[in-house]
């Protein structure tokens, strides 16, 4: 029960990080909000094995 409350947790903030890349102008913002995208995404790929 906890692992999928954690697991819709993370889809949900990789939804929103997603949002505010496409929100964002500033290059440098862009690119860090990949990289939290990206670390979130490994983290759903961890909790799923």
């Amino acid at each position: 029960m906890a692992d999928s409350e954690q697991k819709q947790k993370l889809q949900g903030m990789v939804m929103r990080y997603r949002m505010m890349e496409r929100e964002v102008t500033d290059p440098l913002a862009i690119c860090l909000l990949r990289d939290i995208v990206a670390e979130l995404e490994a983290d759903l790929q961890q909790s799923d094995e």
